[in-house]
This record gives structure tokens, C-alpha cells and sequence, in this order.
């Protein structure tokens, strides 16, 4: 039996947005790859007047709020505006756009590629990013950030190699969403503890980072100081980067506070460099989550929220590793809190490794209906591995906090916990591991423990198939199927069927293609229904690795990217309307963005205000699913601002008509929360 976990959220925005007002008459601007413009008296709004990408993000007066920068993969090589030459942005950029909310994006059905210049292996100290944020309130959207690197693998035991980030984010308020960060020679997307209220959506994340002495660049390195703006990582998919994959992580104290990580996919960190207990491998954890914060005598860790996240660990390539990971904090230090619900930890390891290591102290887990699987393949692995003092001193339950109501799953004959300090390197079972924390703790008393038969590879845990709707692109999908049944292919459930759609299947681990946009989809037909059914799970191809050569790149330890195997796969579908050609599929969004220049905020769950014509009288409709009018508003000439109390309504899709003197009507999404 199947597992199905849909999130069914529709959410039409391409970007949610947030300022204080916002101007009427926003403007649609242009950036090429070469030969753009400069300068004060420039403007950029057609392509064959566009900017250059320095003007257009390091000059704060360039666009204006609500302005849309559109980043062409092309620019004009003939004479009136006519032959494209397709090129990549190489350079490192930097963007201190403040005036926004302002949309940097992609040309919708276009593949725009920033590429970082060098490898920046020979600079100590000194690092280089792709896109370095300085400005505030501005979204990324759909650009794919790579660097251009020949070597993965460097030398440089005396001194740090820095190597380039793809995104470092040091200004408040930013989102990125729905890019493609890869092959950058650091860590992938970074957040510092300068930039609150940033959003990391719907990105693809891997082959991030370098080996040197130690594996060098995680997917996302994040760091926050306020729990009211708390960074939010969300529906991400995050895989095969160097070191470790998602990390909050401080470097001073007290940076490690405030963060929102959900219905993210992370898997197989630092899979490109084989297993770590190889000897002579340059020291690296295959980590897919890890929280490390400072060692230090202050509290450093709290408010960290982990929800509805998968974490997956293959045995392809002789991995190794911990799964998830809360520490490392030495000399007693005692955490703040930690909410971590709703999680798959899947293991499937070649030798003793847990799927979740427990060395840090928290004053109050909030650790609950939570999926931890482990398949012995040749050792006998432990579910949980914890040191003694980490629970001992806690009052569960109770208002410090919780650990129960989770699942444990296991092949393994003994082994299932262990405890360990420096007294103490303790094996148990799960009667045992109830009782060890006693009289301060009474934890997982309503848990379940699946003691399976050695050897079983089938139908426990059971298949999951969990399906996100992506809230920035109401046609795209996120799936992960855990087919632990080994099935040879599944359906994949699709929420809010449309009629006349067509639809693509893409293997994540093999999304793009060395010309165009996208790899071959694994699956496409006609949209018919409200699923997808015989998409394979027996897939093995892999998108290459920039600067690896199989059999030539030395060391030997740097195995390149492996598939997983056919039990776990992660797929992106993608709808698209027959009657729109697929280059051109994101017209619905371009649609979207207009939207948001008209309406803010959107989604909203009390207030609307709506920026109008102000040369004209308008009236105004809020019209729900059914037809039913619900507000009707006029507006006279020369307001050119309103505002709508929507606070009664209920929560959904409704359709906002503006009507104006000349009967010209246009017709807008909004989101009632």
C-alpha cells in the first residue's frame, strides 16, 4: 500500500512581495549577455536598447519599485535589431537594487545561464560569488547560477582555497526561487546573518564545491539572527554536493536562530567523494542536514523549525555517514529549541551509521511524528544515536518539550540505540531506549518500533509518494517517491487536474541537457487525469560533473555522481496547455507578474490594496469561484490607490475585475488566505 502525500495549496504568485507601496506604471526592463547599455540616460525597456547585467543590478537607481528585469540569453549581432547570438553572462555580479520589490528573472521558457568566470582556487581569504546580494527586497527567479571550472580537485594544503559561491545573500528580505545552482566551486546558495526574511524556494542545488585537504562547499550554508524574520528554505531539492547538504551553522555567537526548513528533498551529500572512511580521503560528512552551532558558553541554537523534510541516504558508491545531525556543541553548552516533525530519515548505509546523530543539548526537542528507516546492507546500524547528557537533564514531556509519536524501522537483528559518553558506549533495544532517560525523561512512549526480518527489502516503511505544487508556478510539480517495494514504476498523483494540458516527467538527478534547457523527460503525453501513471523507477543516467573526467581525474576517490537506486527517485512535472507552445509556457506567468504590479499583497489573508489608472474612474469586482460578486467598489478619476477589506471572505482562489470609464475590463488572480 501507497503512501500518497499531496500538498494541494494553489498559489498563483510569482513572487510575494513586500513593501510599503507599490507605483502603477512599474516597468518591464532588459538585460543581454553582451554589448548592453549603461549609464543615467539609458533605459532598457526593449531588447535592442538592454542594459548590461552590472548596470542593471549594481546601480541602486536603475529599476524602480515593482520593475521587472528580464535577463535575455541573447543579444542582437545584426544591424536593426535582427540576428540573435545566444551567449552566457560570465562574471561575478553585484546586485544593490533597495528600491523594491523588484523581479530579476529569467525570460520565461528561456535558459539563462550565469557563469562565474574561474575557479578562485589560488586567492586565500578572498572569496568571489556569482551573485552577491547587497540590496534588499529584490526575487530571483528561474536563472540558473554555475561557475566556469575545469578542475575540481586542488592542492592547496597550506593555505584555504577559497573557491565562489553561486548566491551570497547579505542584504534583507530577498527571495530565490525556482533556480538552478550548480557546479559552483564553494557552496551553492549562502545566507548570512545580515540578511532576515530571506526565502530560498524551489531550487534546484547540487554538485556544489571542491576537494581540497577537506571536501569544500555545501548546498546551502545558512546562518540567522532573528526568529521574527526567520530564513525560510522550502520545497528545495538538494543532492551530491561536496560536503554537507543543508547546514544553519555559525561561525560567531549567537547566528544560529530562526529558521523555517520545509518540505525540502535532501539526499546523498557528498556522495561525489565516495565514503569517508577510506584512507587518505580528504575529510568530508555526509550530512543532508546538519545544525552546527557555535562552540561556545553562550545559547546559539533556537527557534530552528524543521518540518515535512525528506532526508535520504543511498548505499550507491559504498556511502557512509549520518543522516541528520544536531550538533557539534562541546563543554556542556546547552541549546535553546529545536522543532523537528514530520520527517523521513531513510538510510540505507553499508556500515554503522545512524540516520539521525544527536550530540547537542537542547533545552526544550520538539521531536515528533517523525520516519526513521535503516536497511543493513553489512554491519548492524543503530536508528538513533545519541550521548547520554543530551537528554538526561530535560523534562519531557511538559512545557520544556517532546519526543514522541514516531516510527522506527529496522533489518537489523540488535543495535538499535545507542547511547554513548565517556563512560558509556551502550547498545539497546527500543524497551530499553524508552527507560534510559528516566526520571527526567519519559520519550517516544507512544512510538512505534518495526523489528522487520533481515535481509527484507519490501512494502516496510510503506511506498510514499509526496507531491508538492509548486506556489510560484501553479504548472509545475516537485515529486520524491520512496519506492521501498522496489516496484518497477509508479503513479504519481497530480492535484487540480486541467483539461487540454499535456504533460513532461523530468529525472531530477538528469534535468539538464548538455543543449538544451532540459533533458529528455522520462515520460509525456496527454493530461487526462488526476495522475501519472507507469513512470519509471529504473533510471540511471546522471547530469555530468563540471570538471570530472571518469577515470582521469585524479584522486580516485572522487567518484562523480551516482543515480540512486530505483527505491528512491525525485522527479519535476511540468503541465502545459496544448495550445501554447512550450517555449512559451510561462505566458501565464508573465500574467502573474502583472498581477502582483496591480495588486499587494498577494496572497492576502485581510487586505488588498489595488494601484489603478488614475487618469480614469474605475470600478472594481471581487468575484469568487462561482460568480458571485462579493465586493463592488467604485473609484474616481485621480485615486489612483484603494484599498478592500477581504477579512470575512473565505480562503481561496478569487478573480479581481477592473473596469474603467472606457469599459475596458481586466480581470487578476488573488489568493485569499
Amino acid at each position: 500500500m501507497k503512501k500518497i502525500i499531496v500538498t494541494m495549496k494553489r498559489l498563483f504568485a510569482l513572487a510575494i512581495i513586500t513593501c510599503s507601496q507599490l507605483v502603477a506604471n512599474a516597468t518591464e526592463r532588459f538585460v543581454v549577455p553582451q554589448g548592453g547599455l549603461s549609464g543615467p540616460n539609458t533605459t532598457g525597456t526593449t531588447e535592442c536598447t538592454a542594459w548590461s547585467l552590472s548596470w542593471a543590478l549594481n546601480n541602486s537607481n536603475a529599476a524602480d519599485t515593482g520593475d521587472i528585469i528580464t535577463l535575455l540569453p541573447y543579444y542582437y549581432s545584426g544591424s536593426g535589431c535582427t540576428g540573435k547570438t545566444y551567449a552566457e553572462y560570465s562574471g561575478y555580479f553585484n546586485c544593490g537594487l533597495s528600491k523594491g520589490p523588484i523581479t530579476v528573472r529569467a525570460k520565461p521558457g528561456e535558459r539563462v545561464i550565469i557563469n562565474g568566470p574561474d575557479c578562485n582556487f589560488e586567492t586565500e581569504g578572498q572569496s568571489h560569488n556569482v551573485i552577491q546580494v547587497n540590496g534588499s527586497n529584490v526575487s530571483f527567479v528561474g536563472l540558473e547560477i554555475t561557475n566556469r571550472c575545469s578542475n575540481r580537485v586542488v592542492n592547496k594544503a597550506s593555505k584555504l582555497a577559497e573557491g565562489v559561491d553561486g548566491f551570497s545573500v547579505y542584504g534583507p528580505n530577498n527571495k530565490i526561487i525556482n533556480c538552478i545552482v550548480h557546479d559552483v566551486t564553494k557552496s551553492g546558495i549562502s545566507v548570512w546573518s545580515t540578511a532576515p526574511n530571506t526565502e530560498i524556494y524551489g531550487c534546484l542545488i547540487y554538485y556544489n564545491g571542491h576537494e581540497n585537504s577537506s571536501a569544500v562547499g555545501h548546498a546551502l550554508y545558512l546562518q540567522s539572527l532573528n526568529p521574527l524574520n526567520p530564513q525560510v528554505i522550502k520545497n528545495n531539492f538538494v543532492f551530491s554536493n561536496f560536503h554537507m547538504g543543508i547546514v544553519p551553522k555559525a561561525l560567531t555567537a549567537d547566528v544560529v536562530n530562526g529558521f523555517i526548513i520545509d518540505s525540502n528533498t535532501a539526499f546523498n551529500a557528498s556522495s561525489i567523494l565516495g565514503t569517508s572512511d577510506n584512507v587518505g580521503v580528504p575529510y568530508r560528512r555526509h550530512i543532508n542536514f546538519g545544525i552546527q552551532p557555535q562552540t561556545s558558553s553562550v545559547v546559539v541554537a533556537k527557534n530552528i523549525n524543521v518540518t515535512n523534510n525528506v532526508f535520504y541516504r543511498d548505499a550507491v558508491g559504498g556511502l557512509s555517514g549520518e543522516n541528520v545531525w544536531f550538533g557539534d556543541v562541546k563543554n556542556g553548552v546547552v541549546q535553546g529549541d529545536i522543532t523537528f516533525t514530520n520527517n523521513y530519515l531513510i538510510s540505507e548505509v553499508p556500515q554503522s551509521y545512524p540516520p539521525l546523530r544527536v550530540n547537542t543539548q537542547f533545552q526544550r526537542y520538539n521531536f515528533q511524528g517523525n520516519i526513521l528507516w535503516t536497511k543493513v546492507l553489512t554491519q548492524n546500524p543503530s536508528l538513533v544515536k545519541v550521548s547520554s547528557d543530551v537528554l538526561a537533564g530535560i523534562t519531557l514531556p511538559g512545557t520544556s518539550g517532546v519526543w514522541n509519536n514516531n516510527h522506527y524501522f529496522t533489518n537489523s537483528p540488535n543495535n538499535h540505540f545507542y547511547v554513548y559518553d565517556s563512560l558509556l558506549n551502550g547498545f539497546m533495544g527500543f524497551a530499553a531506549w524508552k527507560n534510559e532517560f528516566l526520571p527526567n525523561n519519559t520519550i517516544d512512549q507512544n512510538s512505534t518500533f518495526n523489528q522487520l526480518p533481515s535481509g527484507i527489502t519490501s512494502d516496510k516503511p510503506a511506498d510514499a509518494i509526496i507531491v508538492k505544487r509548486n506556489k510560484y508556478d501553479p504548472n509545475l510539480y516537485y515529486v520524491t517517491v520512496m519506492n521501498n517495494s522496489n516496484a518497477a514504476t509508479v503513479t504519481i498523483p497530480i492535484p487540480s487536474p486541467k483539461r487540454n494540458y499535456s504533460y513532461s516527467v523530468y529525472d531530477v538527478q538528469n534535468y539538464l541537457g548538455c543543449d538544451n534547457y532540459l533533458g529528455n523527460p522520462v515520460q509525456s503525453g496527454p493530461f487526462n487525469s488526476n495522475s501519472i501513471p507507469n513512470v519509471p523507477m529504473n533510471l540511471t543516467a546522471v547530469t555530468p560533473l563540471k570538471g570530472y573526467t571518469p577515470g582521469l581525474t585524479p584522486p580516485a576517490d572522487l567518484v562523480g555522481p551516482n543515480h540512486t537506486s530505483s527505491r528512491f527517485n525525485v522527479f519535476i512535472v511540468k503541465l502545459y496547455p496544448n495550445t501554447v507552445n512550450r517555449q512559451a509556457v510561462s505566458s501565464e506567468i508573465l500574467k502573474i507578474n502583472e498581477d502582483l504590479r496591480v495588486i499587494y499583497p498577494n496572497p492576502s489573508k485581510n487586505s488588498i490594496t489595488l494601484n489603478l489608472d488614475n487618469e480614469t474612474s474605475n470600478v472594481i469586482e471581487l468575484i469568487n469561484n462561482a460568480g458571485i460578486k462579493m465586493i463592488r467598489k467604485a473609484v474616481g478619476k485621480g485615486q489612483y490607490q484603494t484599498r478592500l477589506d477581504i477579512s470575512k471572505l473565505k480562503p481561496g482562489v478569487y478573480s479581481v475585475s477592473v473596469t474603467d470609464d472606457r469599459k475596458q475590463t481586466k480581470v487578476y488572480k488573488l489568493i485569499k488566505e
